[in-house]
């Protein structure tokens, strides 16, 4: 099985599409602000925005960690034979 899962999901702006946003990394009530169009969102707000994406990466990584899984189990199951 891998040892990592993890996968960057590209944010994007509801109002213009963009994927480029400034933010104060340090703060964590900070303000996403697009660069293309310059709308202010709170975390919050981007992430509701982007559930739908967030929910379908979300999605392929569980059946990557199924498929994983079952595959281990069969050749371990091999062995036993």
């Amino acid at each position: 099985m891998k040892d990592n899962y993890s996968r960057n999901v590209e944010l994007i702006c509801p109002i213009c599409g963009g994927v480029s946003f400034s933010y104060d990394e340090n703060n964590p009530n900070t303000i996403y602000t697009c660069i293309n169009c310059k709308n202010n969102f709170t975390k919050d707000e981007i992430l509701e925005a982007n559930s739908e994406n967030i929910d379908i990466n979300l999605t392929e990584i569980k059946d990557s960690v199924i498929k994983d899984i079952e595959k281990d189990f069969k050749k371990i199951l091999k062995k036993f034979k």
